[in-house]
């Protein structure tokens, strides 16, 4: 077994747990999804501001992207420290969550399907994990209030799939396809 494969495994049992967690405590980690976007603005707003006047010099940067820094800079530290932005912040990235959902289903029952015909695979096991996210999106669209509550669960569904996904083409060698030698490393 390659090191890649290992590392694919190993990759799906940490996703297992961490869905599991999620699970676990659906609210907190609907209430840390919006924490961490609140780090990530902060911290590429930092980066922005620190290289805009660089940027400025080699016409890289204008006053928008100044601005969306800022902006940027200041969003990213409200959601940080104000609770009352995590809440409405948390109810919006329910909905991308829910459609992001909708649409990975659609592509896993996609790429089961063109994995039998493309592998011989067997794509039972795909379709129906595609389905399951298809309706766990529209049904979080359907009821925004149970779905604040389940968010947490429904990700953590998700989470362990995409883990038992990993740990499935990990243990799995592949046969190459039209004689390529470097998919069967």
């Amino acid at each position: 077994m390659t090191g890649k494969r290992v590392l694919t495994i190993i990759l799906g049992i940490l996703l297992i747990i961490g869905g599991i967690w999620c699970m676990i405590t659906p609210l907190s980690t609907d209430m840390a999804l919006v924490w961490v976007f609140g780090v990530f603005m902060f911290v590429q707003a930092c980066g922005e501001l620190s290289t805009y006047s660089e940027r400025k010099a080699a016409g890289y940067a204008d006053g928008f992207s100044l601005a969306m820094s800022i902006i940027s800079l200041i969003f990213g530290l409200i959601l940080i420290f104000s609770w009352r932005m995590d809440i409405a912040a948390a109810e919006v990235l329910l909905f991308f969550v829910f459609f992001w959902l909708i649409v990975g289903g659609v592509m896993t029952i996609v790429g089961a399907v063109q994995a039998k015909g493309a592998l011989g695979i067997s794509p039972v096991w795909g379709v129906i994990m595609g389905i399951i996210m298809i309706l766990a999106g529209f049904f979080g669209v359907a009821h925004p209030v149970i779905g604040a509550i389940s968010i947490g669960i429904i990700a953590g569904i998700d989470i362990v799939v995409a883990g038992i996904q990993l740990i499935v083409r990990g243990s799995f060698e592949f046969p190459a396809i039209n004689g390529d030698k470097s998919a069967e490393e």
